[in-house]
């Protein structure tokens, strides 16, 4: 058994603020406070999204725009965008888990 936490992945950076790629189908994503992510487009199978940390940013999952909050999971589905805006004073963090289509 291995605990993961933010202190022990490895981060890499992005203009929007930083992922860790934690498993081949599974990355934790941080949108920092004033950056955007998006839209980002999945291709085939499904995605489920867990609000890990939320500072109150805009989420939008194809035609459905939410404030998320941390615990709630979110599913998407293939040909659905996934898009970002962090307006507020605080990250927002994702564990994104692709699924393979059946």
């Amino acid at each position: 058994m291995q605990v993961i936490s933010e202190s022990n992945v490895e981060w890499s950076n992005e203009d929007w603020g930083r992922q860790a790629r934690l498993a081949a189908q599974a990355l934790w994503q941080e949108v920092e406070p004033n950056r955007s992510f998006g839209p980002d487009k999945l291709g085939q199978g499904q995605e489920l999204i867990t609000v890990t940390l939320a500072g109150g940013a805009q989420v939008r999952v194809g035609d459905r725009v939410l404030r998320p909050l941390a615990g709630q999971m979110l599913r998407r589905e293939a040909g659905e965008e996934l898009e970002i805006v962090n307006d507020t004073h605080q990250p927002l963090r994702l564990l994104r888990v692709q699924i393979a289509a059946s």
